[in-house]
């Protein structure tokens, strides 16, 4: 399944602090320890598990997959003259955390992507989304594309031209510890897409992002949860 494979093959490192008064007669109560834990999951190549979809107004394409690029796109274009447009999303499966130990109480979560950014007028602010209906990336594409929530977890606008991005996604990943398999992936979506057109039209480029596929493993998509255990 596919969740249970994205468990498997991450990558999971946790790296634990503890601090503990040890010395005699220094604590008569008893030691004092704290913990710090981060878990990071990296997935290996899941052969087509996230894809992007493309709506374009002027081309029959909207029935295209796009899953086993080594890229993610995200991208928002809208002609005034026409009023036409073109729109890419990116959909992204989320991990079910069941390795998460019982006892971690979760602090921090980001969601990060590595990508290059190509405008051509604004850099495009990107929004994170939870899709809330099942979808399999091997057929996905805008014609059959999954639903996906109305709130805004979190929104980047990229600062640099390439490197990576980070989402704040700690409500997120509270939501899927609580209750396993709800949020069915994420979705990044244009900002752009919401905002108001007028008559000088929007063009903000796209952003490519890594995606599962790409060679170098350390520009794959990464979960970082941090927290203690108790």
């Amino acid at each position: 399944m596919r969740i249970e494979s994205l468990i498997k093959s991450a990558l999971i490192i946790p790296l634990v602090l503890s601090l503990s008064c040890s010395k005699e007669n220094e604590n008569p109560v008893g030691s004092i320890e704290s913990s710090s834990h981060t878990i990071v999951i990296q997935p290996e190549s899941m052969d087509g598990e996230d894809t992007y979809i493309f709506f374009g107004s002027n081309f029959e394409i909207n029935d295209r997959n796009y899953s086993g690029k080594n890229t993610l796109r995200v991208s928002y274009y809208y002609y005034n003259d026409d009023e036409s447009e073109d729109i890419r999303r990116s959909l992204l499966p989320i991990p079910d955390f069941s390795e998460v130990p019982d006892n971690f109480v979760l602090e921090s979560a980001n969601f990060s992507l590595y990508g290059e950014v190509s405008y051509r007028e604004d850099i495009p602010s990107i929004v994170l989304k939870e899709i809330t209906s099942s979808w399999n990336g091997y057929n996905t594409n805008w014609d059959n594309q999954p639903s996906i929530g109305g709130f805004n977890y979190d929104v980047k606008t990229p600062n640099v031209i390439s490197g990576w991005t980070h989402w704040n996604v700690v409500d997120l990943v509270k939501r899927q510890l609580r209750n396993s398999g709800f949020i069915h992936g994420i979705e990044l979506v244009c900002l752009e897409e919401e905002s108001p057109k007028d008559e000088y039209g929007v063009d903000v480029g796209y952003i490519a992002y890594s995606s599962n596929e790409i060679d170098n493993i350390d520009r794959r998509p990464k979960w970082t949860l941090g927290g203690y255990l108790e």
